[in-house]
């Protein structure tokens, strides 16, 4: 049975490990539980990213990823025109 005070073995696990004053990161290709997330939220030195947000921070990050991390992942930006809508109502 779970003690109360961790609510989730693999979060609190970390939290637990993680040394006065130094920080846990947790990353998942997946997501995470309830449980977990808010467990997470209580503790200022434990911080958990979900897969979306390995995506956006990779995203965001890109051009300043070393060429050897942009060779694991070849990213090519494209362009995609958008069409002007017409607002003069002229049919």
């Amino acid at each position: 049975m779970r003690h109360s005070r961790w609510p989730d073995p693999d979060t609190s696990s970390l939290y637990r490990k993680v040394a006065p004053g130094k920080f846990g990161l947790m990353v998942t290709p997946g997501s995470f539980t309830k449980p977990a997330i808010t467990f997470a939220d209580t503790k200022a030195n434990v911080r958990l990213i979900d897969g979306e947000e390995v995506v956006r921070l990779v995203l965001q990050h890109y051009e300043d990823l070393d060429s050897r991390y942009k060779g694991l992942i070849p990213l090519k930006r494209v362009y995609v025109p958008q069409a002007i809508e017409d607002d003069s109502g002229d049919a």
